[in-house]
């Protein structure tokens, strides 16, 4: 993995030093992002440029057809829905969300992000809100742009357009404070997510049976775990852009300080539900805009099955999908009869009950979700009797000295690191050049990084 990092720090230097130097520099924006692809796999740029040009060709199809301009607008999307079901129902098959690179995740490269900016420009063009691209080239840009290919964060194309195709300024403030979220995003990503991974694994891909403590803390490390590693990949894949010249929409506003399910949906995948509220919720919900209650309630259920179905079509991501739908739905009825709970006991309420459905999202299968779930609601053993034993040992690997060292390191780290997450966060988007800050974050990162055994990106699977 550090060699691999290394390389991409080479490939950046060079994309960028060709970028501002070139007349062209979407041309370099263009062949940099499918050298990127390529170097992972060539084959899925075959499947991008097939969607992409689909949606491009189809997309002008419906704006010139005014007849059959709905039935154009949901056969397009069925093909792109279809496509991605069939993509989805593979990795299944490869077992791919276990974590090996098979065939057919590196084909699927991006596909669920750029599948959800092609199906919302054939909507948008439907409906008029925009007008066709007329450069093939500009339109597969925005599919095809690097930095946000793998994990998001999910634009749509007018967002897009905005974005990438404004000529280029080079500012030494852009570089700088590019650079400084970019360090921010691999310190989150290979100093806590992948220290973390080893103590979730060891809850999830255990064989014995756990105390229900042990078991509900497992989720809790998973949600600490994915938080990390996919707003680590957004704050290096915003800090690229940045230094590009190139703003893309943030996608995580502090979710672990949210007060409950509704307030944390705001705060996580945040470009994600932008685009669930505005192409599934809003038009969904319209249908039963005569009951505000029961427009809401339908409009939460299909927003929460099209995200579990977005994720993967394995039932544990239901079951992940029907908790938050239980959750909204309570907290729906909660707000309509006017039940307020204190902020303390919302925070901690949230916490945990994300974490519980996590223990769905995390569950290789069925099997898995049995187990823990009965671990997790046997009461007379839900917390462990010897701490040591029961719970240290568990998520220590058995309780080795190395085990125990990173266990207590990785605890250390993320407390700290949420204690101060805001002024953090705010300091790497600054656009001030500080040598103490770039130094401490890639001290640590050299020092307490896991590069020979790290996980790749979490989002990446999907």
């Amino acid at each position: 993995m550090l060699l691999e990092a290394l390389y991409f720090v080479f490939f950046l230097a060079l994309s960028l030093l060709f970028y501002y130097r070139s007349k062209y520099p979407l041309h370099v924006l263009f062949f940099a992002s499918l050298l990127f692809i390529a170097y992972l796999q060539w084959c899925a740029i075959l499947l991008l440029l097939g969607n992409a040009f689909f949606a491009f060709y189809w997309g002008r199809l419906i704006s010139t057809s005014a007849k059959h301009k709905q039935v154009l607008f949901v056969l397009g999307l069925s093909i792109l829905l279809f496509e991605l079901v069939i993509f989805k129902v593979l990795l299944l098959e490869d077992g791919a969300w276990r974590g090996s690179a098979t065939p057919t995740l590196m084909l699927t490269l991006g596909l669920s992000f750029y599948a959800l900016q092609h199906m919302a420009y054939l909507f948008d063009i439907k409906i008029g809100r925009i007008k066709p691209e007329e450069k093939a080239g500009y339109y597969i840009l925005s599919a095809a742009y690097f930095p946000k290919l793998l994990c998001g964060p999910v634009i749509t194309y007018q967002n897009a357009k905005k974005a990438l195709f404004s000529a280029p300024i080079f500012k030494l403030e852009n570089l700088v404070s590019g650079a400084n979220r970019f360090a921010f995003g691999a310190f989150k990503k290979l100093v806590l997510a992948d220290r973390l991974a080893p103590m979730s694994a060891a809850v999830f891909e255990g064989s014995y049976p756990l105390h229900g403590f042990t078991a509900l803390f497992g989720g809790l490390l998973f949600t600490l775990q994915v938080y990390f590693d996919f707003s680590g990949y957004i704050d290096m894949a915003l800090g690229i852009s940045r230094m590009f010249g190139i703003n893309l929409p943030e996608n995580f506003a502090l979710p672990l300080r949210a007060t409950s399910i509704t307030h944390f949906w705001r705060r996580w995948h945040i470009t994600l539900m932008q685009w669930l509220s505005a192409y599934v919720y809003y038009p969904f919900s319209y249908y039963f805009r005569k009951s505000a209650l029961w427009s809401a309630f339908f409009g939460i259920v299909l927003t929460l099955f099209f995200s579990a179905f977005w994720h993967g079509i394995g039932l544990t991501f239901l079951l992940w999908g029907v908790c938050h739908m239980l959750y909204l739905s309570i907290e729906l009825l909660a707000q309509h009869r006017q039940i307020k709970i204190p902020k303390a006991l919302g925070w901690f309420l949230t916490l945990v009950t994300v974490s519980f459905a996590n223990v769905f999202f995390r569950a290789a299968d069925l099997q898995v979700v049995y187990k823990l779930t009965t671990d997790i609601f046997s009461f007379n053993t839900f917390w462990p009797h010897n701490w040591l034993a029961g719970f240290v040992a568990v998520i220590g690997k058995g309780g080795e000295l190395n085990d125990l060292f990173n266990c207590a390191l990785a605890a250390l780290l993320v407390l700290l690191f949420l204690l101060f997450e805001g002024k953090l966060n705010a300091k790497a988007n600054s656009d001030k050049f500080s040598v103490s800050w770039l130094f401490s974050f890639l001290l640590l990162i050299a020092v307490l990084g896991v590069f020979s055994d790290g996980e790749q990106f979490i989002y990446a699977r999907f």
